[in-house]
C-alpha cells in the first residue's frame, strides 16, 4: 500500500522532521481534497470531479499511497456520476490506512 522505496529515499536525503512536515501537510490537504470530491459527486459536476481526484491523486503520490493513487487515477477518468459517492468511501478509507502505515513505517524508521 506504501511505496517505501520513495518514503526511504525522502529519509535519506531529508531530516525525519521534515518528512513529518510533508505527512503533516498530506494528512491537512487530504481533508480539503476529500471535501472538495464529495461537492463534486453532489453536484454531479464531472469536471470539478475529474480535477479534483487529479490533486488528490498527484498529494497521495507524493506521500507513497500507492493503492489511494491508483484508485485515484481510474476514478478521475470516471463519467458515471452514479458511482461518485460509492468510490469517496473508497477513497476515504484507503487514506486513512495510508496515513497509519505511514505513521508507523516513519515511527520505525
Amino acid at each position: 500500500m506504501l511505496d517505501t522505496n520513495l518514503l526511504k529515499g525522502y529519509i535519506e536525503q531529508l531530516p525525519k522532521s521534515v518528512v513529518e512536515q510533508m505527512l503533516a501537510l498530506y494528512v491537512e490537504q487530504a481533508q480539503q481534497y476529500l471535501l472538495d470530491i464529495k461537492t463534486a459527486a453532489e453536484q454531479e459536476n464531472q469536471e470539478l470531479w475529474r480535477q479534483h481526484c487529479h490533486k488528490m491523486k498527484g498529494a497521495a503520490s507524493s506521500v507513497g499511497m500507492t493503492e489511494l493513487q491508483q484508485q485515484l487515477a481510474q476514478a478521475e477518468h470516471e463519467t458515471n456520476t452514479e458511482l461518485f459517492g460509492g468510490k469517496i468511501a473508497v477513497f476515504e478509507q484507503l487514506n486513512s490506512e495510508g496515513i497509519a502505515q505511514f505513521e508507523t513505517w516513519l515511527s520505525d524508521n
